[in-house]
């Protein structure tokens, strides 16, 4: 099968970048999953396993997590704490600059990665580089289709916030909150059984630089009980109650 690979060039619109931490606290969204580098403190230290091992340059300064890799072997970290499933609402986020990482190339990229798989095998997953990302329905980047994008902005000495937002039948891939990226629902691979989220320096040729200040599974699925959907279940919702109250049919 020929490979779909389709680029994308972000039009040069003003990019705000809200922390991880301000997004929280906007819309219906609440985090059930982050890795927050302004404690300062590993991930490890935050419940995430590592597969790998972390050298001296990879560490916490002033709220950033630097975490590198030298052309392989690749170090992740994994978290197997949250069931999810994609066609309810699910965001995952990255808020991260990339100094060294490259996609160019099929199967020689390498950056900064964000996969997540749900309960019934979907994926989704993102690698960002220095001036471009590919986003993928399928976590190991090597089903169709596989899109490209490339970035009016410098990635490697920036911080932006990199989201997978899931829908039904697709996802779209989010930078600093405006929809960039379209791909539909891949294949399930119901074979790994539990859901999980993996972030890591990806490479398998390359070296790759990256620094992370925060990762967030968000829970965007609605509320039953939230009646004016603002994302609590607070006073104003009993209110909406209170004055339904006795109504009949």
């Amino acid at each position: 099968m020929n490979r779909l690979t389709i680029t994308a060039i972000l039009a040069a619109a003003p990019l705000a970048t809200p922390t991880l931490a301000q997004q929280d606290e906007l819309g219906p969204s609440t985090s059930v999953l982050r890795y927050d580098a302004s404690l300062g403190t590993l991930p490890t230290d935050q419940g995430w396993a590592l597969t790998g091992t972390l050298d001296g340059d990879d560490q916490v300064i002033d709220g950033v997590f630097h975490l590198n890799v030298a052309g392989g072997p690749v170090v992740f970290f994994q978290s197997y704490a949250v069931d999810f499933d994609w066609g309810e609402g699910v965001t995952l986020s990255m808020r991260v600059r990339v100094p060294e990482g490259t996609v160019a190339g099929d199967g020689f990229r390498g950056g900064a990665t964000l996969f997540g798989n749900d309960l019934s095998g979907h994926q989704y997953g993102v690698l960002v580089g220095s001036d471009a990302l590919v986003f993928s329905s399928h976590t190991n980047m090597e089903h169709d289709p596989v899109l490209t994008v490339e970035f009016p902005f410098d990635a490697a000495t920036e911080f932006h916030t990199y989201s997978i937002v899931s829908f039904s039948d697709r996802a779209e891939l989010r930078i600093d909150g405006v929809p960039r990226a379209v791909v539909p629902a891949g294949d399930q691979d119901a074979s790994i059984g539990e859901s999980y989220v993996q972030w890591s320096a990806n490479s398998v040729l390359f070296d790759v630089q990256s620094e992370w200040t925060d990762v967030v599974l968000f829970d965007d699925s609605p509320i039953l009980e939230d009646l004016n959907s603002d994302g609590c279940v607070d006073t104003a919702d009993l209110g909406i109650l209170l004055a339904a109250f006795g109504q009949c049919r």
